[in-house]
């Protein structure tokens, strides 16, 4: 549990520890930057109106330790609602129902009334300063002006309003860009949102909507983000100034909100004061009990920029850096504390682009390089008080790869007679890189093109067949080409377009055999000859007849093979005389059966 410190005797003890002296100039001054500065929160300390304790208490911005009161006016406080550090060093605080902007000095010591309702001011909220103007949110109809955001020169001397009423806002809170451009919270009714506004008081765009916005602030450990704290839709929004919701987190009732330096967020509500869980909001400690406001740094030293990134790795000038290396560097910053983010340059051009954003760690793993490659980068550390440091621009080169790819095959089917495949052959390819590996094969079949290869490829269609690879690897090389390799597919079996079987003299002892076959593809090596389902005769050359001497009782019939062992069977020749000779189309088989059974 952190130690809360309430005794009122330890607070000139801690002024003393921020200001360095025992005793504080009455004309105590610190060259002090607007808060549209987003300062370090190492270099001082959080001012935190409490409305019910009419004070405005210290709060350590590393982990939001309450520090005790800074300020305690029961005098002149009624509900006070923003204390921000002015650019003479004194402190502004605003009060909303006393309708006045106080100043103390930065020991805590009433020094006048900056402006009030005798400047035409009522239901005044969130305060900024602009080139030593001071800024101020009225969200009351009293007064003169209406709702707007009404603009100060000095004390009691009112400017014209920066947004008058007639844009229709409510504002609670303003905060400035370092551009000169604003943000402001609108609170009028449905339309409550968070706006950007040029810098002439313009409005430039409508971020995003959420109900009952109170403080905006700048998101510190992260440069070019913002927290704000949605009092009705009980959340707080990271947003970016495009208007992307980077994060929401739950809290009930928020009023103010800052990032604490532990990367926690520190929130104030009707409750008090709490550091809470990002994203979660899960509340971790309860600072202080009270009724919390709006949130600003009072900076008590001058922040200094990060270290320059320095100690690359690869070293600048390194070659052969392997593809999957990781880049790291050194960086850092002098001022104890401070939170360092870092923006990454890299690719193949200098100066290189910008790649990564605002990363916390001091290392970037590249993706995608490629062989034989020369790649630039660089780094620029930012801090979280708004101060950057660019690093050189170094370089390296990846491994060199000059040898290309080889590449194998392999055929698959069922291989027949004199290499001869009697089913689909499947072509397979195999292809090696031992140094940058392989990129894409491709493959070309017959007279078609080069296609690129990713599965085995099979092949169905009879006859002669060619094919061709060659692969690349990733570093470019190409390989020569493979081929031509050939296979043969013969799946179809011999074609009878006739068999007869003739007697050849009158005793009918003599017959010739005759088969009309063919084969397209393995072409026939083979014909049979069948005399009442016996082997007679066999031809291994055309003309494909046979002689047979004997008298039949029954058929004839032949069987054709191709060379690659595929086989067809004739119609069967059969007539009880085999007076004239006839065809039968009943297959040779069943007449066979019958022929057995008499």
């Amino acid at each position: 549990m952190k130690k809360q410190i309430y005794k009122k005797g330890i607070v000139v003890g801690l002024l003393v520890l921020f200001f360095g002296a025992s005793v504080i100039p009455a004309a105590f001054s610190i060259t002090q930057p607007p808060k549209s500065e987003p300062l370090s929160p190492n270099r001082g300390f959080f001012m935190i109106p409490d409305s019910l304790a009419k004070s405005v208490g210290m709060y350590n911005p590393a982990d939001g330790t309450y520090l005790g009161d800074i300020i305690v006016d029961t005098t002149h406080f009624s509900t006070p609602i923003n204390a921000v550090k002015g650019p003479d060093g004194n402190i502004y605080v605003s009060d909303q129902v006393a309708d006045s902007v106080f100043v103390y000095a930065p020991n805590g010591t009433y020094l006048y009334t900056y402006a009030d309702a005798t400047d035409g001011l009522d239901n005044i909220r969130g305060i900024d300063f602009r080139q030593g103007e001071l800024f101020v949110s009225k969200g009351g109809t009293g007064g003169t002006g209406g709702k707007c955001i009404a603009r100060f020169s000095g004390p009691h001397v009112r400017l014209p309003d920066f947004i008058p009423s007639t844009s229709g806002i409510d504002p609670f809170d303003i905060l400035f860009l370092p551009d000169g451009r604003c943000l402001v919270a609108d609170i009028e009714g449905t339309t409550d949102n968070i706006r950007l506004y040029y810098a002439n008081g313009t409005l430039q765009q409508v971020l995003f909507v959420v109900s009952f916005p109170e403080q905006i602030q700048f998101d510190s450990l992260a440069p070019g983000a913002f927290l704000t704290a949605a009092f009705s839709a009980n959340v707080i929004q990271d947003f970016e100034l495009n208007g992307t919701i980077v994060q929401t987190t739950p809290y009930s009732g928020g009023r103010g909100v800052y990032r604490l330096g532990n990367g926690n967020i520190l929130a104030t509500s009707g409750a008090g004061i709490q550091e809470i869980q990002p994203g979660t909001g899960t509340i971790i400690q309860t600072e202080k009990t009270g009724s919390g406001r709006f949130i600003e740094l009072f900076a008590t030293g001058a922040n200094q920029p990060p270290y320059t990134p320095s100690d690359p790795n690869p070293a600048n000038g390194t070659t052969n850096v392997p593809l999957d290396k990781i880049l790291s560097w050194t960086g850092g910053d002098p001022d104890p504390g401070d939170i360092v983010a870092y923006d990454v340059y890299f690719g193949t051009t200098s100066p290189p682009p910008k790649i990564v954003n605002n990363q916390t760690t001091t290392s970037y793993t590249p993706a995608g390089m490629t062989y034989n490659e020369q790649y630039y980068w660089k780094i620029v550390a930012w801090d979280n008080g708004g101060l950057s440091t660019e690093g050189p621009i170094w370089e390296f080169s990846t491994v060199t790869d000059t040898v290309p790819p080889t590449s194998t095959h392999e055929l698959a089917g069922t291989m027949g007679n004199d290499d001869w495949y009697i089913s689909c052959v499947t072509i397979t390819i195999e292809a090696t890189d031992d140094t940058s590996g392989i990129d894409a094969i491709f493959l070309k079949v017959d007279d078609g093109d080069y296609v690129e290869y990713t599965e085995p490829m099979e092949i169905c269609t009879d006859g002669t067949h060619e094919f061709w690879y060659y692969s690349v690897d990733n570093a470019g090389n190409i390989e020569d080409e493979n081929g031509p390799f050939s296979f043969k597919i013969d799946k179809t079996g011999p074609v009878f377009n006739s068999y007869t079987f003739t007697a050849q003299n009158a005793l009918k002892n003599k017959w010739l055999c005759v088969a009309d076959v063919e084969d397209a593809d393995s072409g026939v090596v083979l014909v049979e000859f069948y005399v009442d389902d016996a082997l007679v005769g066999n031809v291994t050359s055309a003309p494909w007849e046979f002689l047979f001497e004997g008298k039949p009782e029954t058929s004839s019939q032949a069987i054709a093979y191709d060379a690659a062992g595929n086989s067809a069977m004739s119609e069967v020749a059969s007539s009880i005389e085999f007076s004239s000779q006839q065809q039968s189309y009943y297959p040779y088989t069943i007449l066979y059966i019958q022929y057995l059974q008499g």
